[in-house]
């Protein structure tokens, strides 16, 4: 079993040291994972569950939504060099929301593309 497990490390370093750019790449990957539970999340909740408060003092599921879009938008243009803004906190149904969540992950996968391990420290100007 030891031998095994040693196989399977010595195997994950050849990986990771062919890729090109490890620590972005893995940034990506992360991303990717936080992009498809909260997809499907928006998709699985039905529409009165966009009213639902966990408790009285936090935001409805769907506000909850909006602000995930609204600043992936505003953080992933400006990372990507175009700063913009989107108004989702003004959607109020499932699938205004959904789209708005969607088109802000359509933003932040073009910011991704972009990223490199040589540019991922620079400082990018976002609001104040």
């Amino acid at each position: 079993m030891t031998r095994f497990s040693f196989v399977l490390l010595a195997v994950a370093c050849v990986l990771c040291a062919q890729t090109e750019n490890p620590l972005s790449t893995e940034a990506k990957q992360a991303y990717t994972g936080v992009k498809n539970n909260l997809l499907k999340a928006a998709d699985k909740m039905p529409e009165d569950g966009y009213g639902f408060k966990a408790t009285p003092d936090v935001r409805p599921f769907g506000q909850i939504i909006a602000h995930v879009a609204d600043a992936q938008t505003r953080n992933c243009s400006a990372a990507a060099g175009s700063p913009k803004t989107d108004d989702a906190a003004s959607k109020t149904t499932k699938a205004d929301l959904v789209a708005a969540l969607k088109d802000s992950f359509a933003v932040c996968d073009a910011a991704f593309d972009l990223l490199t391990d040589a540019n991922a420290t620079e400082t990018i100007k976002s609001g104040r």
